[in-house]
């Protein structure tokens, strides 16, 4: 994995410490692929050689999740948080700490969300291409997210 991190195919993403504002270091730690190709072409890989048998589809979730937290990290520092749920990612940037769910599903519940509020500034990141507020929190579709990054 420290191979992969260094030349740039995954990023590692340490469990999000409220106090320290950083990373948990013996924590688990989520990873993602910082380009989709290569995620397509290792999950093809691996279903092919019988290795994700008991997987019927590509997971569309988990690359969006993926996109989402490369792009995060490129402007700034990216964890996750672990509680009683997930936030799939806590995005550090200039001392502003923003926690994203990504949501790829037609349907979000209000349980799915009891980890968000306990930030300030949350955001949910759908599939949907409307915005607007579910349980008080901000919702937005994930290509306008991505687009409005600098």
């Amino acid at each position: 994995l420290n191979l992969l991190k260094r030349m740039d195919v995954l990023i590692n993403l340490q469990a999000f410490d409220q106090t320290k504002k950083s990373g948990f270091p013996k924590k688990a730690r989520k990873f993602h692929f910082l380009d989709p190709f290569i995620y397509h072409t290792i999950f093809y890989w691996l279903k092919r050689e019988g290795y994700l048998n008991s997987i019927e589809n590509f997971q569309n979730s988990s690359l969006i999740e993926g996109l989402v937290a490369s792009n995060c990290h490129r402007f700034g520092k990216t964890f996750y948080f672990k509680g009683q749920g997930e936030i799939d990612i806590i995005w550090l940037k200039e001392n502003l700490i923003q926690a994203l769910e990504v949501k790829w599903s037609n349907q979000i519940k209000s349980n799915d969300l009891k980890m968000l509020k306990q930030f300030k500034n949350s955001t949910i990141l759908g599939k949907s291409l409307n915005e607007g507020y579910i349980d008080h929190i901000k919702s937005i579709p994930v290509y306008k997210f991505l687009y409005s990054m600098k």
